[in-house]
């Protein structure tokens, strides 16, 4: 009995081609790498009330699409994970009479391939869960440093400055919570809040050296 059928029929029928085009589609656009942070200044005239309002809604548009994929992918994703590891499809493929094998009827070596391929499947489909989380979190903080630069009308240069350190606060914050291995151990999660505390301290710094004490104050007490 040989396997060279069963990748794909096994495949196709597990887990389907629906949501792999929904993705394809999405993931085909790189995720945008954060800029460096650049603190010296950059004068730039405020954008007019009305370019604001539509970037802000391209940028909602935007934000909104990936909300819909992502909780699209999770649900096919969440589904696929009910699948019992032993399930075979029993169904020939197209234009065929032979049933594929069971997996039962399978030598060790060969179901050792098939659930290699479905963790594989899984793995891959865990992937582009994580990159439209990514890409939503940086449409998400671009948005709010969009919205932030409107209300204080600052220049593009200064939209640019909070776009950036506002994504790299987000950034060390989630290393931050990386790094704690233990929620119940008291040492560690003391760590982790004086941690932040000190990364609220550094944004405040940054804000401040930008934008001076008064409006980095503002801004501050804004986010």
């Amino acid at each position: 009995m040989k396997l060279t059928f069963l990748p794909s029929v096994l495949l196709a029928a597990l887990v389907g081609g629906a949501v792999g085009g929904v993705v394809a589609r999405l993931t085909a656009l790189p995720v945008p790498p954060a800029a460096p942070l650049v603190v010296e200044p950059m004068p730039g005239n405020p954008s007019p009330p009305g370019a604001r309002a539509r970037a802000d809604d391209a940028v909602q548009r935007e934000l909104d699409e990936l909300r819909l994929a992502l909780a699209g992918v999770e649900r096919k994703l969440e589904a696929f994970e009910r699948v019992p590891a032993a399930a075979v499809p029993q169904t020939a493929p197209v234009g065929s009479q032979a049933r594929p094998p069971a997996l039962a009827e399978l030598s060790v070596t060969q179901q050792r391939e098939v659930h290699a391929l479905i963790e594989q499947e899984r793995s891959r489909r865990a992937a582009e869960v994580a990159l439209l989380r990514e890409r939503e979190r940086v449409a998400g903080i671009e948005q709010q440093a969009r919205k932030l630069s409107g209300e204080l009308r600052l220049g593009h240069g200064d939209e640019a400055f909070l776009s950036d350190l506002l994504l790299e606060h987000s950034r060390r914050r989630s290393t931050l919570k990386e790094e704690v291995s233990d929620w119940t151990d008291s040492r560690q999660v003391g760590a982790l809040k004086q941690a932040h505390t000190e990364l609220t301290e550094w944004r405040r710094g940054e804000l401040t050296r930008r934008f001076g004490a008064t409006r980095g104050r503002r801004i501050h007490a804004m986010l």
